[in-house]
């Protein structure tokens, strides 16, 4: 039972906190629909209570057995919205995208614990308002504790955004946090995100809180 309190804590205590910061609030809904499962997605992204990015995501998850066990693809579409700094507008941008991804799981070994992993390499197309389009690949890693600890799990992940029209890769992410006991068959996450913008001169690093539940 104390585990159901601590959650609750958690989800009410982070947001409330992150009013200060820059936070993102994730939700999704992955119903199994037979052969895969259907994905949406919807996400906020705030600094202090002024909104100033969502998107909406469907899709289609499925399992690709001739590869071997944990492999799965995705395909879906996104819509994204940004408020302009100019006239606090939002700027769509329409965002197909597909991947292919992979879990699998390494042994003890010395100091080292068992360890869950999930590969995943995500192409987008982003199609924007002004015509703009461009393209880019999605390179992310994700690893957590083989075994929970009292039905928490600790996690880290990396993700590196590479454009191809500029030939470079323009952004980093790294997340550090904890996946929560399930509830009621809800899951849901909290964790730490460092942004990082890669200029040619420079590095602009940005900071967030994100609470993610899934249903």
């Amino acid at each position: 039972m104390y585990r159901i309190y601590t959650v609750i804590l958690i989800v009410l205590i982070i947001p409330g906190f992150a009013k200060a910061l820059v936070h993102n609030d994730k939700f999704q809904y992955r119903p199994d629909i037979g052969f895969g499962s259907l994905f949406l997605e919807m996400n906020y992204r705030y600094d202090g209570d002024d909104i100033f990015y969502r998107h909406y995501d469907g899709g289609w998850r499925f399992p690709i057995e001739y590869l071997g066990n944990g492999w799965s693809g995705g395909i879906h579409y996104r819509s994204t919205y940004t408020k302009s700094d100019e006239d606090a507008s939002w700027d769509l941008e329409k965002r197909p995208h597909a991947q292919l991804q992979k879990k699998f799981s390494t042994d003890a070994w010395q100091a080292i614990p068992d360890l869950s992993w999930i590969a995943r390499v995500r192409y987008e197309y982003r199609m924007r308002e002004n015509g703009d389009d461009i393209a880019r690949t999605r390179y992310y890693v994700k690893t957590r504790l083989g075994d929970d600890i009292e039905g928490f799990e600790p996690f880290v992940a990396n993700e590196l955004f590479y454009d191809w029209d500029d030939k470079r890769f323009s952004i980093h992410r790294f997340d550090i946090g904890v996946e929560l006991p399930t509830f009621e068959k809800i899951k849901s996450s909290v964790y730490y995100r460092l942004k990082t913008d890669i200029d040619e001169k420079e590095l602009d690093h940005t900071s967030s809180m994100v609470l993610k539940i899934t249903f």
